[in-house]
């Protein structure tokens, strides 16, 4: 049996293909990932069957209860999801994934190879981020639209959604000597005590990409505007601004549950800002002026 293992946020991952003619690769930056050995036991768990476009057709999900323009989740008679992924150059719908309701074992059915005999690719977007994003938010794991950048050992957040300046942001703080996690999605938990930040393969413009986990030392809401302003949030109205720029699955009970507690608990011990930026280093500036100093409380 053919099988690739990575790990993100410390949660193990396993692809498994039963088929030994068959190779499965994990697409780049998912390698910086890899993890070997594979994680034992693995909270997720993913069997790989290759696919085409053309032994796929579309079967009936229902009620379908979430999805965009390249995504649709929907609910099968056998207590499973199913996934379906939109080819955007026909407009056709195909089954990628079905999956238990937890997230933790499914079925990917993979249409990426270079060539007939070639390699699988099973992990694209977007229908990667949603099984793996779910299934942290099942274990209580927030996937936040947020920069990460790394000074002195912890990480300042910087969240918002597309157009608010993250890798704006990002590029500022690795002038000033900072090295980012990631520059678009991060995962927020609480583990042993304390909140952590981790990166995640999923990066936006910026493609620098740390695959660690560091303590988390504060967030901040991010708004670009002429001024530099810094505005100190209570718990209450930063959780609720984190969970508007996380990819939260509302659709999920349990899950939604489960990242907001995490994001309470994290924003009971860690200070959150609003902070309107300018595009250049006073914004840094203002943040090691103030943010920096905080993050010791």
């Amino acid at each position: 049996m053919n099988r690739q293992g990575f790990a993100i946020a410390g949660v193990g991952f396993e692809l498994r293909c039963p088929h030994p003619s068959c190779d499965i690769r994990l697409p780049e930056p998912y390698s910086l990932f890899s993890a070997a050995p594979i994680p034992s036991p693995a909270q997720g768990v993913y069997e790989v069957l290759p696919a085409s476009f053309s032994d796929r057709p579309l079967a009936a999900a229902a009620p379908l209860f979430a999805g965009s323009g390249l995504w649709r989740l929907g609910a099968l008679p056998e207590n499973q999801l199913a996934l379906d992924v939109c080819q955007p150059t026909t407009g056709r719908w195909f089954r990628a994934v079905i999956l238990e309701t937890d997230f933790s074992r499914g079925t990917f059915h993979a249409h990426e190879r270079l060539g007939p005999d070639g390699p699988l690719f099973p992990l694209n977007h977007p229908h990667d981020q949603l099984v793996i994003g779910n299934r942290l938010a099942c274990l209580g794991m927030g996937l936040a639209h947020a920069c990460g950048a790394v000074v002195d050992g912890r990480a300042l957040l910087f969240c918002g959604r597309s157009g608010a300046g993250k890798t704006t942001i990002a590029r500022l703080w690795k002038r000033h000597g900072a090295y980012l996690l990631n520059d678009d999605r991060i995962v927020v938990h609480w583990k042993d005590g304390r909140a952590w930040a981790s990166a995640t393969p999923w990066h936006g413009d910026e493609k620098e990409i740390h695959p660690e986990t560091v303590p988390l030392g504060a967030v901040c809401h991010l708004h670009q505007a002429p001024e530099n302003a810094l505005r100190e949030l209570p718990p209450a109205q930063s959780v609720a601004r984190l969970l508007a720029s996380s990819f939260t699955p509302f659709y999920l009970t349990d899950g939604t549950s489960r990242v907001l507690d995490t994001f309470s608990r994290v924003l009971e011990t860690v200070p959150s800002f609003e902070l309107d930026f300018t595009p250049d280093q006073r914004a840094v500036a203002l943040c090691c002026a103030r943010v920096l100093p905080a993050m010791g409380k």
